[in-house]
């Protein structure tokens, strides 16, 4: 009996023995750093992708050498019930930390977001290359989706394509977001803006609605200083009031650049105002059928809010550079546009 109690003593204490050491071995692999690791270059990029697994994410892990193993990274996520909450994104990430908590500050990391510049001012296909340029999206596809008519029903518009409703602003997205989430992004944007501006576009028709963004997208093309938006507007609405065409040159410039193709004019010419186009509006009646370029807040508040004047025209002023000459008569405008003439070929 006492050799029993004395055996059975021995095992007790082999196995509390080998339970520390089981506990210890846990403790060092969990708690440890990665000193080896800590000098390397810290820290760094590591992106989750929305449909990687657990297993996968573990096995890159450790084969970048951020955490130890990647089975005891496995267990401690399902020990701790995160095994479905991995995050998908890229994030930075520490060199050199013990597996708790590099877990830790994996599941509660900050993400990098990719910061893209969309200039007012800018097309489909100008803000598609922009966003493709940021490696976020293919130009083509987002092109092609900006054109689609479910997508546009999805939104609950009534036009051929997003022009003018993906409003420009400086965006911060992830890596990894979608295209469909990054166009509406910037058309939620844009309403937001008609909110901030107080303009109630559901007290408009559809079709007075999407002139005035028609409208706005001139103005955009054509003002240069802030001030002068609302002055513009109220002229492209005086010339619509009297049947008089809009003769904007922005929407020359237009039909150049994203109906033909070619560069951006440095300047027109009488046989450019001749071009085939219904966006040509010295040749057609009214408003072209879209926008012509995503209108920013003074273009936006300016088409909805045009300044109240009798003027019918404008042109650069040569004296103050981005200002323009305003006049009612057609020949004060002539005498404005000479002195433009003159100051040209100075």
């Amino acid at each position: 009996m006492r050799r029993f109690r004395k055996f059975l003593v021995i095992i007790i204490v082999f196995v509390i023995l080998a339970l520390g050491g089981a506990l210890g071995m846990i403790g060092y692999l969990l708690y440890t750093p990665l000193e080896s690791l800590a000098e390397e270059e810290s820290p760094v990029e590591f992106t989750i992708s929305k449909n990687e697994s657990l297993q996968e994410i573990a096995t890159r892990l450790a084969s970048e050498a951020l955490v130890r193993s990647a089975r005891l990274f496995l267990l401690y996520t399902r020990f701790r019930g995160t095994d479905g909450q991995v995050p998908a994104g890229t994030f930075m990430v520490e060199r050199g930390k013990h597996l708790v908590d590099f877990h830790d500050d994996l599941m509660v990391g900050q993400e990098i977001l990719t910061s893209v510049l969309i200039p007012e001012g800018a097309t489909i296909r100008q803000i598609a290359r922009r966003l493709e340029k940021a490696n976020l999206v293919d130009a083509k596809a987002f092109e092609d989706y900006a054109h689609e008519n479910t997508v546009l029903k999805s939104y609950g518009l009534d036009i051929p394509s997003l022009q003018g409703f993906l409003f420009p602003d400086t965006y911060y997205f992830s890596p990894q977001e979608s295209m469909e989430n990054i166009a509406k992004t910037m058309v939620e944007e844009f309403f937001k803006t008609l909110a901030e501006l107080e303009i109630d576009y559901t007290a408009f028709n559809d079709s007075i609605f999407y002139n005035r963004v028609v409208m706005a997208s001139i103005v955009e093309r054509e003002y240069r200083v802030a001030e002068e938006a609302p002055l513009i507007a109220s002229v492209f609405y005086n010339r619509l009031e009297q049947g008089m065409r809009l003769q904007s040159c922005a929407t020359i410039v237009f039909v150049i650049t994203e109906e033909e193709g070619n560069p951006h004019p440095t300047r027109l010419f009488f046989s450019d105002l001749e071009r085939t186009s219904l966006y040509n509006t010295y040749l057609h009646q009214g408003p072209p059928p879209t926008p012509i370029a995503s209108p920013g807040r003074e273009a936006l508040s300016a088409s909805f809010f045009p300044a109240d004047t009798d003027y019918l025209f404008f042109v650069v002023n040569p004296a103050e550079p981005g200002t323009h000459t305003f006049t009612t008569q057609y020949s004060d405008h002539l005498v404005a546009a000479h002195l433009l003439y003159i100051k040209q070929e100075s």
